[in-house]
């Protein structure tokens, strides 16, 4: 029994020291597993410390793009108002300039018929021109003729009365005649006066009206009786060789619109 109790003393003692050896082996073990956890849990700390500063990088870089973001929106919120408020006024401006441009229509058609007006204001102003500057030529030519006219009837003062000669040689048909002097002597009828034969004979106090040939209408005279001036004396005039009695022609359109006759024809310019 002793032996058996010895026996299992031994048994006891070798499995005890096998299993303090296996606690040894444990413990060692668990050793190195604490050693291995303390460094992960190390590492793991210092994976999160990285971690949480790159956060808070990522946090202070994404708060700053926050703050940018948000300028940048109200940069754009001012610039689309500033947008609204352009296209507001270039709404205005098109608005306006269709307005001007429609009044500047109604101006250019209202300028082009006072250019109408106003060139057919010129142009009957320069016709009316034109008549008064042929006027004032007839008048000037009427001056000159009547002063001509004067000076010869003041040499030739006896011309009572007034007989008529064909105003035309070549086609009397269209030309009727015009008054002259009958007390103009002819060349040669008075011997006592050799002088006279060289004169031409004039008619007294004619007046004769002409008009422009750049107006279209034929040349005119028209003739008039006047009472007799008296005797003024303005020298001898120079003797001129005889070119036969005075002759005016007279248009037939004239003529027969002025009834034939009286002081209403208007005969053409002295044959020389």
């Amino acid at each position: 029994m002793m032996e058996r109790l010895r026996d299992d003393e031994h048994q006891l003692l070798r499995n005890s020291k096998g299993t303090i050896r296996e606690l040894r082996e444990l413990r060692e073990i668990l050793s190195n597993e604490q050693s291995r956890y303390e460094q992960a849990l190390f590492n793991e700390k210092r994976h999160r410390e990285d971690l949480e500063q790159s956060m808070q990088g990522s946090f202070r870089s994404v708060t700053q793009e926050h703050v940018l973001v948000n300028e940048a929106r109200k940069y754009l919120e001012k610039g689309r108002s500033a947008n609204e408020r352009l296209r507001h006024q270039l709404e205005e401006a098109r608005a306006l300039v269709d307005s001007n441009t429609a009044l500047l229509r109604d101006e250019e058609v209202r300028l082009r018929q006072e250019k109408a007006a106003h060139e057919s204001n010129i142009h009957r102003t320069y016709e009316e021109l034109e008549r008064q500057w042929t006027q004032i030529q007839v008048e000037r030519s009427v001056l000159d003729l009547q002063q001509q006219v004067h000076r010869f009837g003041n040499f030739f003062p006896e011309a009572p009365s007034v007989t008529s000669v064909p105003s035309c040689q070549s086609s009397p048909s269209t030309c009727s005649t015009v008054p002259t002097d009958a007390h103009i002597s002819t060349p040669g009828s008075h011997p006592s006066t050799p002088r006279t034969s060289d004169l031409p004979r004039f008619m007294q106090h004619t007046e004769i009206v002409r008009e422009s040939a750049a107006s279209g209408v034929p040349p005119s005279f028209l003739v008039q009786e006047s009472a007799h001036q008296p005797f003024m004396p303005l020298g001898a005039p120079q003797s001129q060789p005889y070119r036969g009695p005075v002759q005016f022609s007279v248009s037939e359109e004239y003529y027969r619109a002025s009834g034939g006759g009286g002081h209403g024809y208007s005969p053409g310019p002295p044959e020389s």
